[in-house]
């Protein structure tokens, strides 16, 4: 019986060229994750198995696009659970499309400059003085609009706490589960 032989590992990935094979640890570093993680969502059924070759799982541009889309759809607020019915949806080999796709949507429209100025210039750009017959329209608008922008600020404020207290408590469990010497 011949020895198995191991393929060598590629070579590292130069800045132009992101790798396109990569080991559990490597994958952990490439996306922020934890090994464990990586495995866990393994076996929810989230993450395809790596190519196995020898005794070396080897994954690539998929694993990592999938895994990116786990990361966004867990910041938007969906459960695991959630989360594997919308991926069972995703057809093999599409992953880097379709976080590709998703990211286009969530961008902004166009970068919009902050432009400050005095309130005399403000004035003579928008030129309507003070109507008074507009007071009751403009009123109306501000009632109508005000429950918005505070849902839209509430909304805002709780995701970027979920995202903080998350990362605080991921950080808090690596802590823990590290072997105290």
């Amino acid at each position: 019986m011949s020895p198995t032989v191991d393929r060598d590992p590629p070579p590292p990935p130069t800045e132009s060229s992101p790798p396109t094979e990569l080991t559990i640890d490597q994958l952990a570093q490439a996306t922020g994750m934890t090994v464990r993680n990586i495995r866990a969502h393994q076996s929810r059924g989230l993450l395809p198995p790596p190519e196995v070759r020898g005794r070396t799982g080897w994954y690539g541009p998929e694993h990592i696009a999938r895994l990116q889309m786990i990361v966004d759809m867990q910041a938007d607020g969906f459960n695991l659970g959630a989360i594997a019915r919308l991926l069972e949806s995703t057809p093999p080999g599409t992953a880097t499309q379709t976080l590709s796709f998703g990211r286009s949507l969530r961008e902004r429209w166009e970068d919009e400059q902050s432009e400050f100025m005095e309130a005399t210039e403000l004035a003579a750009r928008v030129g309507a003085g003070k109507p008074e017959a507009e007071w009751p329209r403009v009123q109306e608008a501000l009632d109508r609009l005000r429950p918005l922008a505070l849902e839209a600020v509430n909304a805002t404020f709780r995701r970027s706490m979920e995202r903080a207290v998350d990362a605080a408590a991921a950080r808090l469990l690596v802590r823990q589960a590290k072997p105290k010497r």
